[in-house]
């Protein structure tokens, strides 16, 4: 569960939310997170307890805003990546990983993602 608190009185809850993805189910797994200036959580880390299932999530504090979730499983979106930091500039939320090449000069298969949040 994520609490979102008064900054001068920390016993002063604004609102909570019980949404799972914010942080790693094992400490053996890289994430990170970044609160932005519009109050929106971003979070890149996995969902699952084995390591399979990695997303990059938003979470907002206002309640009108949907939660945004990556797609779960998906191979062509990470492969076992390893979340190293994130920031936000302007508008935007960068992510930083590093994940295991999928490209093979013998085997004729390149997979390239585009990413732009």
């Amino acid at each position: 569960m994520c609490l979102y608190r008064n900054i001068t009185d920390l016993a002063t809850v604004i609102s909570n939310i019980s949404r799972g993805a914010v942080c790693p189910m094992s400490p053996s797994y890289l994430s990170t997170a970044v609160l932005t200036s519009d109050q929106d959580l971003y979070s890149a880390t996995f969902t699952d307890k084995i390591g399979l299932n990695p997303m990059i999530t938003r979470i907002s504090a206002d309640p009108d805003v949907k939660l945004l979730l990556g797609k779960a499983r998906d191979s062509y979106w990470f492969n076992e990546p390893s979340f190293i930091a994130s920031f936000e500039l302007e508008d935007y939320v960068y992510f930083f990983l590093q994940e295991t090449s999928v490209e093979c000069s013998n085997c004729g298969e390149v997979i390239t993602v585009p990413c732009c949040w």
